[in-house]
C-alpha cells in the first residue's frame, strides 16, 4: 500500500514540494478513510447492548451491532480520532520532513472540519526551530480559518505570544488588515 511505502521511505525524502503533494494526499487522506471508517457505538446502543448482557442474552453482540451501525467519526476523550498517534510521533520526530507531514496530512481532517488533530499538532510544533514547519502551521491555521474563524482565533488568543513570528504571519494572513496589525502588535 502506497501510505506504508510513503511512510517507510520518509528518510528520503528531501523536497518541501513533494510533501505539500503528498502528505495530505496520501497520509492524510489515508488515515482520514480509517478514522471515517471505523463505527462509533451511540450511547442508546451501548445501553441497549448492557441490558442485553445483564440479561444473558447473546442475540446481539457488541460487535455484531457495531457492523450494522452507520460509521461516524469515534472519538477518544479528548475528542481527537482513536489511532496510534502515528502524527503526533511524527510531529515529534528530529526528521525535519516528518514534522512536516505531520501538520500537513491533517489538512484532510480540516477540509472536513474536524481540527482538533491539526490544533494538537500545531501545540507541538509551536517552539520548533524551523522556518518550513512554521510556515506549515500557520498555513494549516489559516486553513481553519477559512472555514472556522472563532476557532481558529481562540488557538490565537491562546498561542500567538508564544507563535514564531512567521507562523503567526501566515495563520493571520486573510485576516483584515486592522486584525492583522492588531496581532502584530502583540508580538
Amino acid at each position: 500500500m502506497i501510505f506504508h511505502f510513503y511512510l517507510k521511505n520518509t528518510k528520503n525524502i528531501n523536497n518541501w514540494d513533494l510533501i505539500d503533494l503528498s502528505a495530505p494526499n496520501i497520509v492524510g487522506q489515508h488515515l482520514f478513510n480509517l478514522f471515517a471508517r471505523q463505527p462509533r457505538v451511540s450511547d442508546d446502543a451501548q445501553l441497549q447492548i448492557s441490558k442485553e448482557q445483564s440479561l444473558n442474552s447473546a442475540s446481539l453482540s457488541k460487535s455484531r451491532l457495531q457492523s450494522k451501525l452507520q460509521p461516524t467519526f469515534s472519538s477518544s476523550e479528548n475528542g481527537l480520532p482513536r489511532y496510534n498517534n502515528l502524527l503526533p510521533n511524527l510531529a515529534k520526530s528530529e526528521n525535519l520532513w516528518e514534522r512536516r507531514i505531520a501538520v500537513l496530512a491533517t489538512y484532510q481532517f480540516i477540509k472536513n472540519n474536524k481540527y482538533d488533530l491539526t490544533l494538537k499538532i500545531a501545540k507541538i510544533l509551536l517552539y520548533d526551530k524551523e522556518d518550513l514547519i512554521h510556515k506549515a502551521v500557520g498555513w494549516m491555521l489559516r486553513e481553519i480559518g477559512k472555514r472556522d474563524l472563532k476557532t481558529e482565533k481562540e488557538f490565537l488568543k491562546k498561542h500567538s505570544l508564544k507563535m514564531p513570528r512567521v507562523m503567526l504571519r501566515y495563520a493571520i494572513e486573510k485576516f483584515p488588515e486592522k486584525l492583522r496589525q492588531a496581532y502584530l502588535k502583540k508580538d
